[in-house]
């Protein structure tokens, strides 16, 4: 998808050193909370709550153990576009103790090592995949490796980033069912939309004036044949404290 003319490419340890000293690099931190949550608290803002302009797309819908396919974040529509995403793979089965857990790995075309990292997510090597840098991206495609044990039934979910202020979580493939499985219960399992506390969002909102109270204060100096007359007039004028003052007068 990315091409670059070089003779070789840099691993990604030798690109993360260089994150790591020129602190240029982006991504979420692979930490328990973001790992579980997927949620961008750093962003200050709630998830967009429309239809994403995204999807996840698939080479296959089933799975047997260590099977490979290739996964692409895409954009919808032409001319759209997104700047980060957190992609993840995980059970299809909300009542499962570790339906949180990231499953299988993800591997990266040397070619985009500049562009995508994976991530160690919840001591599982490789077990998530985000951006490196704040490319405008219309699409991603990295491979994923199935688990040496069969999990039942998954699905592909990720946190998709246009903007600081514009993100989708919980954006989901279709369900990748375990091969030769005969059951078809399966169920998506809803992730954090909304940031919490919600105070603590910083969406730009309408400013209200109020005129409830108003205190003004001027302040006029003359001069005249070398004297000074400071002429000082204050005026306050509360509503507050005029409706404070005709209670105390009630009660």
């Amino acid at each position: 998808m990315f091409s670059w003319e070089l003779a070789t490419f840099p691993t990604q340890d030798v690109i993360s050193n260089y994150c790591q000293v020129y602190k240029k690099c982006h991504g979420p931190p692979s930490t328990e909370h973001v790992c579980k949550e997927m949620f961008p608290e750093g962003h200050h803002y709630d998830s967009q709550m429309k239809k994403p302009p995204y999807e996840i797309d698939l080479s296959q819908n089933t799975y047997t153990t260590w099977d490979t396919m290739d996964v692409s974040v895409k954009a919808i529509k032409p001319g759209e576009y997104f700047r980060g995403f957190f992609l993840q793979v995980r059970r299809a089965n909300c009542s499962h103790p570790y339906q949180y857990e990231p499953l299988g790995t993800f591997t990266i075309n040397p070619v985009d090592n500049y562009l995508l990292k994976s991530q160690n997510c919840l001591n599982n090597l490789k077990s998530a995949v985000s951006h490196r840098t704040n490319t405008s991206l219309s699409k991603a495609v990295v491979k994923w490796t199935a688990p040496a044990a069969k999990m039942g039934h998954l699905y592909f979910v990720a946190t998709i980033v246009k903007e600081q202020d514009i993100f989708w979580t919980d954006v989901r493939s279709e369900i990748v069912t375990e091969s030769g499985r005969d059951d078809q219960v399966y169920e998506y399992c809803p992730l954090k939309k909304l940031i919490n506390p919600p105070h603590i969002n910083t969406t730009p909102k309408p400013t209200i004036e109020t005129s409830t109270s108003k205190t003004t204060a001027n302040v006029t100096a003359k001069r005249d044949n070398g004297s000074q007359t400071l002429l000082v007039s204050y005026a306050v004028t509360s509503f507050g404290l005029v409706m404070s003052f005709m209670m105390s007068l009630i009660i």
